[in-house]
């Protein structure tokens, strides 16, 4: 059995014993307290890092063996969620080695049958009608691509062309799929194991491949987060599926419920109480699939999160869990709720991960975040990262890494215009605290640093502030802002019709290009030239307004 860490438990005691006022507040207690879970979350999707990590380097591992490994390299802060969660990936590898012998002596049994190790898995995922014609097929039974996917500890892989992949599922994601239990498997001793399997249908693009492997892997750990965070609380309290913020109860009643529905061809409202549990298992099921797309790193989120707005699509989980159909008055009902909700509070999720997926000084981060994102139903994460302090660091950030690039990209030659000494070392100590700055948050973005990055926007504010008093920047700052006058009268005139507007559209263009090639050009004095565009800009614009 794990324990809590030793570390953890003092930093919780010592948020506990602030002081607050004689009202029972303190702002000093309610910061730290928010920055602590922050902490704790980030540690909880480490802990589940590493045991992955942990099992994938050693797939033969005992249990006693990968729980004191990590309790040397991991830090605890739930120890009976980690016991569940080290014991259900346990369970997975155990069904992933067993099914695999169980594939090998099948092939080695039946050679003349299945040509090779990949066709019997195979034959063992096909319906059972697929399976009594490939019986009676002549030698070689099986023709095409089947290779065994990268070695994963979670659940059993296979790749397949296009058309043997279509054989096992023709209903399935056309890219592939994720199953805690296509299979059930009968263990020597008796016992019934199912197995977890990943079936990817073989891709031209690399990239894509390796995007579709790592999703369902995604669905392979959620599998496993869902069992961990399924619960009681205490003795005697019924089972509680935190995933989704619902009791086994209601989530059983949601279900009965509209089998019975569909079962009578009913087309009526349903009551609110069921209307909000039913919202509550459809944003567990879009969650697995919104973080199963976060783990690849190239993941394409808003995308998934369009399927899932999209009715009678893939994921319509109202129709494909609830057998509801479109038109039918409970489906519009709950879809307007659903879908409104699952917009509005995926937001912020969303937004921090392109942040972190964009920023890659933020690696660490990008993975631990859709395991933070795991710990909380989806009703509370723009509450969550809100109040602790995701979304501030994310804005601090930002605001130091733009000020930064303004800068630099300002602080540079225009024309004949050089840099003086004075300006070459002030773009030098911009650039030495870039190199500072992004050296800090690469080593330490695993963990919170919402502190750290204020102080060092108060470090650059200074630094900045002696920078804007150049006059390179004062040029920097007069010729972006000319560039931005001509872009944006650019995109009002790109879509014009009408001969003057095509004929403006056509003088803008001359004006930037000459504007560009001045500015780069070591004979012409900058100053001049930016006196000169924008007197010009000005004057196509007087025109354009005329009527």
């Amino acid at each position: 059995m794990f324990e809590r860490s030793q570390e953890i438990q003092e930093k919780i005691e010592e948020v506990r014993s602030l002081p607050v006022d004689e009202t029972g507040h303190s702002a000093e207690k309610r910061e730290a307290a928010k920055l602590l879970r922050m902490e704790l979350m980030l540690d909880s999707a480490g802990f589940v890092i590493g045991a992955v990590g942990c099992l994938s380097e050693n797939l033969y591992i005992q249990s006693d063996d990968l729980k004191h490994k990590l309790s040397l390299r991991t830090d605890i802060v739930h120890p009976e969620a980690a016991n569940r969660f080290v014991d259900s990936i346990l369970k997975a590898r155990d069904g992933v080695l067993s099914y695999s012998d169980w594939v090998l002596r099948e092939y080695v049994d039946l050679k003349s049958f299945y040509d090779r190790p990949e066709y019997a898995m195979y034959f063992s995922l096909l319906p059972q009608n697929l399976k009594e014609e490939y019986l009676h097929k002549p030698r070689p039974v099986f023709q095409g691509y089947a290779v065994f996917t990268i070695h994963y500890p979670l659940a059993v892989g296979l790749c397949l062309d296009e058309n043997l992949y279509k054989n096992i599922d023709p209903k399935i994601n056309a890219g592939g799929f994720f199953s805690a239990n296509i299979l059930i498997f009968k263990l020597e001793e008796g016992e019934i194991l199912p197995i977890p399997v990943v079936v990817e249908k073989k891709s031209d693009s690399s990239r894509e491949q390796k995007r579709v492997h790592e999703h369902e892997a995604g669905h392979a750990e959620n599998v496993n987060i869902i069992a961990a965070m399924t619960t009681k609380k205490d003795t005697g309290e019924e089972l509680r599926f935190l995933w989704m913020d619902l009791t086994a109860d209601d989530y059983l009643e949601v279900k009965v419920f509209f089998e019975e529905y569909q079962r009578n061809k009913q087309d009526e409202l349903i009551p609110e109480p069921l209307l909000n549990k039913s919202v509550k298992m459809l944003l567990g099921l879009a969650k697995d699939e919104i973080l199963a797309e976060m783990k690849p790193e190239n993941g394409n989120v808003r995308s998934h999160l369009n399927y899932l707005q999209t009715q009678e699509g893939l994921y319509d989980y109202i129709k494909n869990n609830l057998h509801l159909n479109p038109g039918n008055i409970a489906y519009e009902q709950i879809w307007n709720t659903y879908s409104v909700k699952l917009q509005e509070l995926t937001q912020d999720a969303i937004d921090l991960y392109y942040f972190y997926q964009r920023n890659t000084e933020w690696n660490n981060r990008r993975e631990k975040f859709r395991l933070v994102l795991a710990q909380l139903p989806v009703e509370e994460w723009s509450k969550q990262l809100n109040e602790t302090l995701f979304i501030e660091e994310m804005e601090t950030f930002i605001s130091v890494r733009d000020g930064i690039d303004t800068c630099i990209s300002r602080m540079r030659e225009y024309g004949s215009r050089k840099l003086t000494s004075d300006e070459q070392l002030s773009l030098d100590r911009v650039a030495e605290f870039d190199k500072r700055f992004k050296t800090f948050v690469s080593d330490n973005s695993g963990m919170p640093i919402l502190k750290n990055l204020k102080e060092f926007r108060n470090e650059f504010s200074g630094l900045e502030e002696l920078v804007r008093e150049t006059e390179i920047y004062a040029i920097g700052k007069r010729y972006d802002e000319l560039m931005d006058e001509i872009n944006s009268l650019g995109i009002r005139l790109r879509w014009g019709h009408d001969k003057d507007t095509s004929r403006f559209y056509s003088e803008l263009e001359n004006l930037n290009k000459q504007f560009n090639s001045d500015s780069q050009d070591e004979n012409i004095d900058i100053i001049e030239a930016l006196d000169k565009y924008e007197i010009k800009l000005k004057e196509l614009q007087e025109r354009i307004k005329q009527p």
